[in-house]
């Protein structure tokens, strides 16, 4: 099967995006991510699917813990920003956020947050599925996603 096809396909499924960050003894990391899953209310559970060569991949398996960020419709540049391979040393630098108790960052002006812990790790092709229970979680404002369609992004009235 022809992999720019699939993409193509596949991009007609609209997705929600958001920011996945983890925090272990080398620092901080951080990554776009919109195949954020919720698997299960009991226990709650939700999933992720990680590039195998995403710079966040180790960081999640040394620290066996992350925060999910969910965008507003305003958010284009920071969906691009922690898309890029290369991240600096301190990717929420000038970015307003808060810290859970194991000192992983949230953005502070994300619609919602989950806090995680890591569960299990699972063999996807060129991705790692990641299962974790969700430990804490918030609502933190009343605004609408952003929506990645098409390999575009976009405001739910905007279809």
């Amino acid at each position: 099967m022809d992999q720019h096809h699939f993409r193509h396909v596949m991009s007609h499924f609209a997705t929600g995006v958001t920011i996945v960050a983890t925090k272990d003894d080398h620092g901080v990391y951080a990554m776009t991510v919109n195949s954020l899953t919720s698997l299960s209310l009991t226990p709650p559970l939700v999933l992720i699917a990680v590039d195998l060569k995403a710079h966040t991949r180790q960081g999640l398996h040394n620290s066996q813990r992350f925060t999910v960020s969910v965008l507003a419709e305003s958010h284009p540049a920071l969906s691009t920003q922690f898309a890029q391979k290369a991240q600096p040393p301190d990717p929420f630098n000038g970015l307003a956020t808060f810290q859970t108790p194991e000192g992983i960052p949230v953005l502070s002006d994300a619609l919602a947050y989950l806090d995680c812990r890591i569960q299990a790790f699972y063999p996807g092709g060129d991705h790692e599925i990641v299962v974790a229970e969700v430990e804490n979680l918030g609502v933190l404002h009343d605004d609408n996603p952003l929506i990645f369609y098409k390999s575009q992004y976009h405001r739910i009235d905007s279809f």
